[in-house]
């Protein structure tokens, strides 16, 4: 029987395709999404005192990021939180974007990351910080509204209650006090259900199956100072 014979240059130039062609199997994989950007300035809870001036209302104030891994870009989101708007979004390729803002107002702040070569992006935490002003003392920072979420339909525990979840990045002057928990059917909310201390941020209401609900927090430091939580509605199945 006849063997079949290959030329070693022949055999050689097939080995190289196959390798050539089992590396590029290997990198055709989705690329990694990026991580979430950690956050450094302005800080956390924190008043932001290193703003250029730019009127007498408003100053400008440099917002920083480290960057993430495997990010392409950034977009930085802000909110006013007096107004519960969101202020503006800018997209960008650095880790530092130049904003103006008004003075004496609390801010909350995060930045997502993104690649071009994939659909998924990463969030970092939210910061909240008040803009520097003429201010001697300040208010806490409204407290964010967590469960029930708005528009939500929940239903009740055994008890025929739903607890209600918040959160706050607390006070910059260190002396938040109290909640005020303000819980009805009547939009906006006008019966106050509870006064707690500030180291407690859940309660739980009752309700009715049915039932359309309006809720807000009021956070209080020592001063007498008072910051009102948006208000959100849910409805009990």
């Amino acid at each position: 029987m006849m063997k079949k014979y290959t030329h070693p240059l022949a055999a050689g130039i097939l080995l190289v395709l196959f390798i050539g062609l089992n590396a590029c199997s290997k990198s055709s994989g989705p690329p990694p999404p990026p991580s979430a950007p950690l956050l450094t300035f302005p800080q956390e809870s924190s008043e932001c005192t290193t703003g250029v001036d730019q009127s007498a209302t408003t100053s400008q104030v440099t917002f920083q990021w480290q960057a993430a891994d495997n990010a392409t870009a950034y977009a930085l989101r802000i909110r006013n939180l007096n107004t519960n708007l969101n202020l503006q979004v800018i997209n960008t390729t650095s880790t530092t974007a130049p904003v103006t803002l008004q003075k004496g107002v609390p801010y909350s702040w995060n930045v997502t990351a993104s690649n071009t070569d994939t659909e998924e992006t990463a969030t970092s935490p939210t910061w909240a910080f008040y803009n520097a002003g003429s201010e001697t003392e300040y208010a806490p920072f409204p407290p964010s509204l967590a469960t029930p979420a708005s528009g939500a339909t929940v239903s009740a525990d055994t008890n025929g209650q739903v607890l209600l979840d918040w959160t706050t990045s607390g006070d910059v002057d260190g002396d938040l006090w109290e909640f005020e928990v303000r819980f009805s059917e009547s939009n906006p909310p006008t019966t106050v259900v509870n006064t707690q201390s500030a180291g407690i941020s859940e309660f739980p209401v009752a309700v009715l199956s049915g039932g359309l609900y309006h809720w807000q927090i009021i956070a209080i430091d020592r001063q007498g100072n008072r910051a009102e939580s948006p208000i959100q509605g849910f409805r009990v199945q």
